[in-house]
């Protein structure tokens, strides 16, 4: 498959969980962008050089297809998610 007709992951968040979420998406044979909070993709590209060459950094405007990357553990407010039945 080309890059032009494999399905694409737009992923928001180049932390632990962005970058495994984009080797499984690779392994599946996805096409993988990914942004991250920076307007500049230019320090995105060195780190994504090295920790997943097959993916293209991009910014978050630019993320087509969206998958964001959040850990939960994180958060210290006492919160929830009610989807009223739809995702």
């Amino acid at each position: 498959m080309t890059a032009s007709t494999k399905p694409t992951s737009g992923i928001i968040g180049a932390g632990r969980l962005g970058t495994v979420i984009a080797r499984q998406a690779l392994a599946a044979d996805y096409h993988v962008t990914i942004a991250n909070s920076k307007k500049d993709a230019t320090s995105l590209r060195f780190i994504l050089s090295v920790l997943l060459p097959e993916a293209e950094a991009s910014t978050v405007q630019s993320v087509l297809v969206l998958t964001i990357t959040l850990l939960l553990g994180r958060c210290t407010d006492n919160w929830s998610y009610d989807s009223g039945g739809s995702v």
